[in-house]
């Protein structure tokens, strides 16, 4: 089983990811990920994309891609993966579909407003980095760690505004291009993670 997974910032794409990955024992793939393992082998592409990273620049689409072809044909045609943050944009989709087949697209609806109320009370473990919101905790104690839970910077309104038009203008074309695929669908993340989750578990086991 070969799914990518869409949803934008405070979709609830994270717990999802984990969720998926922990029932079907997936591969979680990301870009990010791979990079940071190429540098670290010190091979020739990746002392390349280090010296990239180094100078503040972006890694070119050919590199990325050098580097996603190596991952996959390291893994078993058999080994399950679960796409997260890959393809960012319809070129690499369709360099994607070149390199293994997918079974699936999920794409986690939410409406842009409650994307900013999940955001602005979102609250981050300032010790073990947990994130949780407002909604669940009362006080500003980490009930993982007990580290002071604060509140990000760049979660004020004008920022999450712009993120949410980033992710939808950049993914627009993905959703449209799955769309006309057959593969996407749909899951109605506005409500718990459980619910969340059962919808995806419904699809999953429907391909």
């Amino acid at each position: 089983m070969k799914i990518i997974l869409l949803g934008a910032p405070n979709s609830g794409k994270g717990t999802l990811a984990g969720n998926i990955k922990e029932k079907y024992n997936l591969i979680q793939v990301s870009t990010g990920d791979l990079l940071r393992a190429e540098v670290a082998t010190g091979s020739e592409l990746g002392k390349h994309i280090h010296e990239v990273q180094l100078s503040g620049g972006m890694v070119e689409f050919e590199t990325v891609l050098d580097v996603m072809n190596k991952f996959l044909a390291s893994v078993p045609e058999d080994k399950g993966l679960l796409f997260d943050g890959f393809p960012r944009d319809l070129k690499q989709a369709e360099a994607l579909s070149k390199m293994t087949k997918i079974d699936a697209v999920l794409l986690l609806d939410v409406e842009p407003d409650e994307i900013l109320r999940r955001a602005l009370g979102r609250l981050t473990c300032s010790s073990c980095k947990a994130v949780t919101n407002k909604e669940y905790v009362d006080s500003n104690i980490c009930p993982k760690c007990g580290g002071e839970l604060v509140t990000r910077a760049d979660d004020n309104e004008e920022t999450v505004r712009k993120r949410i038009k980033t992710y939808f203008d950049s993914t627009y074309p993905l959703i449209e291009y799955y769309e006309r695929l057959g593969m996407l669908h749909k899951i109605d993340a506005g409500h718990t993670p459980t619910y969340t989750m059962e919808q995806a578990v419904a699809i999953l086991s429907s391909l």
